[in-house]
């Protein structure tokens, strides 16, 4: 087995997925079905399947990349049926707030849509949410996988306009 697991998080283009599908180990965003038989059909058979985690828009915002909650289930199915692919779980980027109750509000729903997912992908035990800001709350409400770059290496410096 492999010492390094490497994670692919970011939208993936239809021009990059076979770099993912013959480098990575994860994909914490997919987020159609056309994406995922492209992994599908693209992933070497040598390696082990390629775990994704389905995104999901848990804000509504149409900023945000994923899936709504109610298109989970048809793109979950498909996924599923799909040769050298592992669906692992979900994945959300929540709000940029420090309002406490909208962010357990939408950790609390991706953690009952992972809890729904697993009555049908039994082995789908990773719920990848929460950043540095927020992620008490998402620990809180059963992530497995938060993103604390911000937390380990501090805050970006403001792009300056040229």
């Amino acid at each position: 087995t492999t010492l390094f697991r490497s994670h692919v998080i970011g939208k993936v283009q239809s021009n990059k997925s076979r770099l993912v599908a013959q480098h990575a180990h994860w994909l914490h965003t997919l987020d159609s079905l056309k994406l995922a038989q492209r992994l599908s059909t693209q992933r070497p058979t040598h390696l082990d399947d390629l775990n994704v985690l389905i995104e999901i828009n848990i804000t509504g915002e149409s900023s945000r990349h994923g899936i709504t909650p109610n298109e989970l289930w048809s793109l979950a199915q498909a996924v599923m049926a799909l040769p050298r692919l592992r669906l692992r779980g979900l994945m959300c980027v929540a709000s940029a707030t420090e309002d406490e109750t909208v962010l357990d509000n939408q950790f609390s729903q991706m953690s009952d849509l992972l809890k729904q997912l697993c009555t049908y992908v039994p082995y789908a035990d990773t719920l990848s949410m929460g950043m540095s800001a927020d992620m008490a709350v998402a620990i809180a409400h059963g992530a497995t996988i938060v993103r604390i770059g911000s937390a380990i290496f501090g805050t970006r410096p403001a792009i300056q306009a040229a």
